[in-house]
């Protein structure tokens, strides 16, 4: 029985989906910006963002060497912010910038969700872990500044012994150095671990970088054949399935 958890965090214990092409984001995006002094046409103001985010990923990337880059979004607020055409002058220059981006970005991940829930039973599946002593990790491709405050939000902050998230580290899953920051800062060892995800792709792909043992939630539902597909694809031995999707099976597969 492993003595640690590590969890992806978005298809795994939140239920989300957001969609960044909304024009209707966009448009609200625009206006918001305008606001403050700085002048878009929405879908000038979409393909700009998208843009600013290919330019920061390439250039993370030459920089690192990392086939799987992770930036800081608030860079890309930024930028768009400062580099936006400016037509007019607004009365109160920003005081604090730092918080303005902040805030800028936690408004258009607010305003991009259409779905955004807890799956049914994770608070109870994590309460039952940690009061059997197990230690719980989160390693999430996701961006600090709005993913802490939706994991708040859902009152999951307190079962986890540490978290990380890509933007902070400028690496995302599956590149190895991810989980190998976690590994080394949380003095674990790969045989004491569980990862548990949604994707094959990711979260089954880095653990089986570290001969880890991993748990995929089958949250999207696919079928059988394309399970057992991907699972000989990784490392069939070490890869257990949660055909359901229903977190409350974890503690049952992992012998707890």
């Amino acid at each position: 029985m492993p003595n640690c958890c590590i969890f992806d965090l978005y298809g795994t214990l939140i239920d989300i989906r957001t969609d960044e092409y909304d024009p209707a984001l966009w448009q609200d995006m625009a206006a918001l910006y305008a606001a403050f002094g700085a002048d878009y046409a929405s879908d000038e103001m979409k393909n700009r963002f998208f843009a600013l985010v290919r330019e920061e990923e390439a250039a993370l990337s030459a920089e690192t060497g990392y086939s799987y880059p992770e930036i800081d979004l608030r860079t890309v607020f930024q930028r768009l912010y400062f580099e936006a055409p400016k037509t007019h002058r607004h009365e109160d220059p920003i005081k604090d910038e730092d918080a303005f981006f902040v805030f800028l970005a936690n408004a258009f991940r607010v305003r991009s969700r259409r779905r955004f829930a807890l799956y049914p039973d994770t608070v109870e599946t994590l309460r039952y872990l940690k009061e059997h002593g197990l230690r719980l990790y989160l390693l999430s491709n996701a961006q600090k500044v709005f993913t802490l405050p939706e994991i708040e939000v859902l009152g999951l902050a307190p079962f986890f012994d540490a978290m990380y998230f890509s933007s902070e580290f400028r690496v995302r899953k599956p590149q190895r150095e991810f989980m190998a920051i976690l590994l080394e800062k949380e003095g674990l060892a790969p045989d004491d671990c569980v990862m548990i995800g949604n994707d094959f792709s990711s979260d089954m792909k880095i653990a089986a970088e570290f001969a880890m043992q991993g748990v995929f939630l089958n949250t999207d539902g696919w079928c059988e054949e394309t399970l057992l597909q991907n699972v000989q694809a990784l490392y069939p031995a070490r890869v257990k399935l949660i055909e359901s999707g229903k977190i409350a099976e974890l503690p049952k597969l992992l012998g707890i």
